[in-house]
């Protein structure tokens, strides 16, 4: 009978372990939602853009493992004219790359063509490099990446990344 008892206890603890486990993994998955950027820009409208990413917002384990590397997924809007699409970035040191999220990334360099997909919108994936010592600070980084049609500029996005911790 003791034994019945114990193997009674034994299982209420293990099921008990094991929500809070679910619990604990359900809240860095939740931690590791805010680790990246995602922002949709218009090329057609004619004003600037400004992408603002906050370390500070990005997750507690983010923000203590790796808050010098920054992903910014972009997703620009053209229409069926804008044919022959460049960038450039200015005060940025990044991974461009119009690759699909899974597996490495193919960088693209300043001034090279970018395509849109059938859908006239053009995926742009900027992966940035911070020196580690600037992210304790509030202004981090100020840059822009600059998009040209036919060589000339139709937009320009001001990247700037702050660290609210700091303010």
């Amino acid at each position: 009978m003791q034994n019945m008892k114990e193997i009674g206890y034994k299982n209420i603890f293990l099921v008990i372990i094991a929500i809070i486990s679910m619990f604990a993994l359900e809240k860095i998955a939740d931690e590791n939602n805010f680790d990246k950027k995602y922002q949709v820009v218009d090329l057609i409208k004619k004003d600037n853009e400004e992408c603002i990413v906050d370390i500070h917002n990005m997750g507690i384990i983010k923000y203590y493992v790796e808050p010098n590397i920054i992903t910014i997924y972009l997703r620009l809007k053209v229409d069926n004219e804008m044919k022959n699409l460049s960038f450039i970035t200015e005060n940025i040191e990044a991974i461009i790359s119009q690759s699909s999220k899974k597996g490495v990334w193919q960088s693209l360099d300043n001034g090279e063509a970018i395509t849109k997909n059938n859908k006239n919108i053009v995926p742009l994936n900027i992966e940035l490099k911070i020196p580690r010592e600037d992210v304790y600070q509030y202004d981090v980084l100020n840059g822009n990446l600059k998009i040209f049609n036919n060589k000339q500029v139709i937009k320009n996005i001001k990247i700037k990344v702050i660290n609210s911790k700091y303010k």
